[in-house]
C-alpha cells in the first residue's frame, strides 16, 4: 500500500459520531509513511480538531495531532 499514489488516498475512515462524548470514535487512520493502519478517535474544541491514533486496544500508547482550520 505504501507504493500507491498519495493524491486521493483515503487516510481516515469508519468514524462514528458519539454525541454523549462529543467525539468521533471507532475509526482508523492510515499512515502512508509507515504503511500501517491504526485505530483512532477525534474531537473538536475551540476551533481545533484533535486526532489520536493508537495501536488497537492501547490508546495510552498513541499519538495525538491537532489540526486547525486556516481561513484564506
Amino acid at each position: 500500500m505504501r507504493k500507491r499514489k498519495k493524491l486521493g488516498l483515503v487516510i481516515l475512515k469508519d468514524f462514528v459520531f458519539d454525541a454523549d462524548d462529543n467525539e468521533w470514535e471507532d475509526g482508523s487512520i492510515y499512515d502512508a509513511a509507515r504503511g500501517k493502519t491504526y485505530s483512532a478517535y477525534m474531537w473538536s474544541e475551540d476551533g481545533t480538531m484533535s486526532l489520536k491514533g493508537y495501536v488497537l486496544g492501547m490508546p495510552f500508547l498513541g499519538s495525538t495531532s491537532e489540526w486547525t482550520l486556516v481561513q484564506k
